[in-house]
């Protein structure tokens, strides 16, 4: 899976076209492998559905971002994978969120720790490129896709991996101080608004 984000996201950047896309899609999975392993409910998955969450880590921007197919997904890796993958693509596109965010609040655990990991990610990589997106773009795009995500996922339980979505969030709200931290500095101004 590895290999074929890498290959489907080639040509893809972030930070203003300074970071391989494929930076994010490793780092995501490298979140939720390291948080299953440290919080100990790896075994409560079992090591296969452990296995296909980080699978599905790798490739939760294939459907949104690429074209791979949702059918070469589920040949090569599993129905499991593929359906999580499906949990995390909006289908809507990030102009109209209601519907995603609402669906955010009913996926299976597993989808809601790679968001968890996917909102640590892109958190941190805003608040350490601010220089390159531009203070506009931080404020009227990422600000209202974050905050709506963050809040969404502070509100839904986590009933099968409780002690993993709880780590998770603290990794989502440390982000977000870093990210505060950010607008100050690039505003020379105490910035409040979405800090827990």
């Amino acid at each position: 899976m590895r290999e074929l984000t890498r290959s489907a996201h080639d040509g893809q950047t972030r930070n203003a076209g300074r970071v391989p896309y494929w930076v994010h899609t490793d780092a995501v999975a490298d979140i939720c492998r390291a948080a299953l392993a440290s919080c100990g409910e790896r075994g409560i998955l079992g090591a296969d559905a452990a296995n296909d969450l980080v699978l599905a880590a790798y490739g939760h921007d294939l459907y949104e971002d690429t074209s791979v197919s949702p059918e070469a997904v589920r040949a090569e890796f599993g129905a499991r994978v593929d359906g999580w993958i499906r949990d995390l693509t909006n289908e809507t596109g990030d102009h109209d969120r209601a519907a995603y965010l609402a669906h955010i609040q009913v996926m299976p655990d597993e989808a809601r720790v790679i968001k968890c990991a996917d909102l640590i990610d892109n958190t941190l990589s805003v608040a350490y490129g601010v220089h390159d997106l531009g203070l506009g773009w931080v404020r009227e795009f990422f600000l209202p896709i974050g905050t709506d995500t963050r809040d969404v996922l502070h509100s839904a339980a986590f009933e099968r991996l409780p002690a993993t979505g709880s780590y998770l969030l603290s990794l989502v709200d440390w982000a977000w101080t870093r990210l505060a931290g950010s607008i100050d500095t690039a505003t020379g101004q105490p910035w409040a608004e979405g800090r827990r």
